[in-house]
């Protein structure tokens, strides 16, 4: 086979956004790919604070110009390794292309799935270590719809009805606890496209003063059978009122509604466990210095 290596170009949404977005579809969320739901991509693209002059590093591993390897990173650092089962003997190469042009302040760092013995065996070779640093995917069964209680006080919305972006700046920034002030004043134009990114699923429970108070937003395409959730906030003066549970399975029911039979989130936050999420794969951090 003549596989040739591109670079992704330095621009958010192009012809290679919407190529690497189908193969995630195909081959993303199962087998040793579960930690790259194509949300993933999407969020990564399009959110404010990726610096696109690190866009070129990605790259696209391809087959009679079919992609069947993506070597990325998430913002910057550390790197993914996502392939088509087929072609699980790109991996040596794809290692290389890693420490090669994803590598950041002479360390070169990538997220292993656990299972995957082939890429374990070869980074192992190849001189890497072993850190203490992991990525949980935890799942969610979306076979029912999911029930929560609300206090009354509370009610809740979405960006499709309530398109306020002041007061969604807002949660975000509270919720996360970020320092200062949230900015004002931002519209739509402010934000990086985000293309399949459906308002009716990006949900709020409204606090009685009219302020978001909890925030969750799911991502889910009638292709997949998977929903990927990302964010997911609550102010914390509002919290330990529910409103987590609430608005996470308020989405996630929209989700299934649409024909969603899998929740996914990238945590191993105990909250997730506590509504019935469970281990679905664990990634752990291999280094190397350059």
């Amino acid at each position: 086979m003549n596989i040739k290596i591109e670079h992704y170009p330095q621009k958010r949404i192009c012809n290679e956004f919407y190529e690497v977005l189908d193969f995630l579809k195909k081959h993303s969320s199962i087998g040793t790919n579960k930690n790259w739901h194509w949300a993933r991509w999407e969020w990564l693209l399009g959110h404010p604070n990726l610096e696109e002059s690190t866009l070129p590093s990605i790259g696209l591993f391809k087959d009679a110009d079919k992609i069947v390897g993506i070597v990325t990173h998430d913002m910057r650092n550390p790197v993914y390794i996502l392939l088509n089962p087929q072609f699980a003997y790109l991996k040596p190469k794809m290692v290389d292309y890693a420490y090669s042009k994803l590598s950041n302040n002479n360390i070169s760092s990538i997220f292993v799935d656990e299972n995957d013995k082939e890429l374990l065996s070869v980074i192992t070779e190849k001189g890497y270590s072993l850190t203490t640093k992991d990525e949980y995917v935890l799942d969610l069964d979306c076979t029912h719809e999911l029930s929560y209680d609300l206090d009354k006080k509370f009610i809740i919305t979405d960006y499709h009805k309530d398109k306020n972006i002041d007061k969604y700046v807002a949660v975000i920034h509270k919720g996360f606890e970020n320092e200062g002030e949230p900015n004002k004043g931002l519209t739509e134009s402010d934000f990086p496209e985000k293309p399949h990114k459906d308002p009716k699923l990006t949900v709020f429970a409204v606090a009685p003063n009219g302020d978001y108070a909890a925030h969750c937003g799911t991502w889910y395409n009638p292709d997949t059978e998977i929903c990927y959730v990302e964010p997911v906030v609550t102010i914390p003066e509002f919290r330990k009122n529910g409103l987590g549970k609430a608005v996470v399975y308020e989405s996630i029911n929209r989700c299934i509604k649409m024909g969603a039979k899998k929740a996914v989130v990238i945590s191993n936050q105990q909250f997730y466990y506590s509504i019935g999420f469970k281990k679905y794969s664990k990634c752990d951090l291999w280094e190397k210095m350059v």
